[in-house]
């Protein structure tokens, strides 16, 4: 940048102008010390938690199976490896210490409490095993998660605070004031095993660590992790087994000396819980019995992280086999997809219901129940195509390199929905997908501009009508392709609308497009539409029922009509 500037080709006046955004960003974000004291919170966020998490669930598939009605259960069956918790988020910097998190077996059983919610693990993910949290880990005076206390090397001083679970990640010095090198961090936990049997405990971390069980040394940990591998710990873990009880109680202990030159600072503890050879007949058994079986199906805590490439397009483990079987065992079965992306599906034709619940935050397992139950009409919609196969990507056949360490987006423009063309597979499910307890009508839409030049506005009014039985919500999208280029896209997203419709009612969505919004860079340069510009609109990239133009702007300008 300094060359930049003294160069001429940067001037002081911009860098100014970038600085300036920076700090109102960390003004705004609370994360500068010019910034004012954060407003006192309202008195509880947990309600707007659950509507965001469910705002955002996309309803994939159903065959009328959903939603659920309570009155009609006696039955239903919780099926899957993290069933009963669930992953709230994805791994490395996604990770935040949620104040608690509500589990998918917790939040059913509290909205159907005339209902007996049984629950099957059916099968184990031990590659990724989840972090140890409530309700298998309490502090000693029973609260959820565990105590972390602070110490200084020579044993002066100690501070303590709660954490959720044992993912434990410090971002900045891990006792302000004070370099790595002087702290100690001890955990404190009851561990409370839900079954009998050899169960497998992890333990990873950024520097020395010990785990004692009731004062016993069970695992250490001395191979220091680098400050690069920290968001990825599989290759220093300690693994060991111990065979715990249900219900008996072990006092959990976790030594931590961090290590690392950047003040970085993280420690993990894990647990795989047993597998016994019935595991999978278990599952399918409930299910057999059941109204409706539930499978959450997805990927373990951190394999979705950033510096390291999914291994597979598959769900891991025998997760795949599982679905198979429950969905042969009992034709009314919903999967539920707890994943952050898109994942081959090779039972999609033999199950009546396929949620995408993604990584919803703590409030995850309530938003999930309100849709199962209908006490939410879903209505979120894909932002990613979900092709049928990974072969059907467009990075498919230059992506990982050739071995030489070099990668080749050869895809340029055509990733996701803008790939797809004449002749070309069919995605899964396309960008925009998604569906709705209810339906809607869409009218003929109608165009009008408004200014002229380079502040030409399109207005594109559609009339949408709810033609269901229930209130619900419906994105209008609006496709373009400004550019006849057989190189560039056949259609692109310029706009898109919500609207929120009691049953019967009719509004009239405006979708507003600026000129500029159409222009496309070719050559070093921008270049504006001077012909016609064909528009698709519809409710997904696949389900575009109306074809449209855009008018070239005049001269002279337009009213708007």
């Amino acid at each position: 940048l300094l060359e930049a500037l003294e160069g001429g080709t940067v001037t002081e006046d911009l860098i100014d102008r970038s600085a300036r955004r920076v700090l109102r960003l960390a003004a705004r974000t609370w994360a500068s010390p010019l910034a004012a004291a954060p407003p006192e919170p309202p008195e509880d966020l947990r309600p707007l938690a659950a509507r965001a998490a469910a705002r955002g669930i996309v309803l994939l598939k159903n065959d009328g199976l959903l939603p659920l009605d309570p009155g009609r259960l006696r039955r239903v069956a919780l099926i899957g490896p993290d069933a009963d918790l669930g992953q709230i988020q994805g791994g490395g910097s996604a990770r935040v210490n949620p104040e608690r998190a509500v589990g998918v077996l917790e939040a059913l059983r509290v909205r159907l409490p005339a209902v007996e919610v049984g629950f099957e693990r059916g099968c184990v993910l031990a590659d990724l095993p989840s972090p140890l949290g409530f309700p298998l880990l309490t502090t000693p005076d029973g609260a959820p998660g565990a105590v972390v206390e602070y110490l200084h090397r020579d044993g002066d001083g100690k501070v303590a605070e709660t954490a959720a679970s044992l993912d434990l990640f410090w971002l900045r010095e891990v006792v302000p004031g004070l370099p790595v090198g002087a702290v100690r961090v001890r955990v404190r936990g009851q561990l409370h095993p839900a079954e009998d049997g050899a169960h497998q405990l992890m333990l990873a971390g950024s520097g020395r660590s010990r785990l004692l069980m009731d004062g016993l040394p069970v695992l250490e940990q001395r191979a220091a992790v680098s400050d690069d591998a920290i968001f990825d710990l599989r290759d220093g873990e300690a693994r060991g087994w111990l065979q715990l009880r249900a219900g008996e109680r072990r006092q959990l202990t976790v030594e931590f000396e961090p290590g690392g030159a950047r003040g970085l600072a993280r420690l993990r503890v894990a647990m795989v819980r047993p597998e016994p050879p019935d595991l999978m007949d278990r599952a399918v058994a409930l299910a057999a019995g059941a109204e409706v079986a539930v499978v959450v199906a997805g990927h373990p805590p951190g394999w979705e992280t950033e510096g390291r490439d999914r291994p597979s397009f598959a769900l891991p483990g025998q997760q795949d086999e599982l679905v198979w079987r429950i969905a042969e065992a009992n034709p009314r079965t919903v999967v539920v997809l707890n994943t952050g992306s898109p994942v081959a599906m090779p039972w999609v034709e033999r199950v009546a219901a396929i949620v995408q619940l993604w990584f919803a935050g703590q409030e995850m397992g309530a938003a999930l129940a309100d849709v199962l139950i209908g006490a939410v009409n879903p209505s979120g919609k894909l932002p990613v195509t979900f092709p049928a196969r990974v072969e059907d990507a467009p990075s498919w056949a230059t992506y990982p390199s050739s071995g030489d360490g070099t990668v080749r987006y050869a895809e340029g423009l055509g990733m996701g929905y803008r790939a797809i063309r004449a002749g070309c597979p069919r995605p899964r499910f396309a960008f925009g997908h998604g569906l709705s307890f209810t339906s809607f009508r869409l009218e003929a839409p109608e165009v009008s501009v408004t200014g002229q030049g380079e502040d030409t506005t399109y207005l594109v009014r559609v009339p949408v009508t709810n033609t269901g039985a229930r209130p619900g919500r419906e994105v209008i999208q609006l496709y373009a392709r400004p550019d006849p280029d057989p190189d560039r896209p056949e259609k692109e997203l310029k706009a898109f609308a919500g609207v929120e419709l009691e049953p019967g009612e009719t509004a009239l969505v405006t979708l507003r497009i600026p000129r500029r919004r159409l222009r496309t860079w070719s050559e070093g340069g921008w270049r504006l539409p001077q012909d016609p510009v064909p528009t698709f609109l519809g409710t997904s990239s696949e389900d575009l029922p109306f074809r449209l133009q855009l008018p070239p702007p005049s001269p002279t300008g337009y009213r708007e009509g």
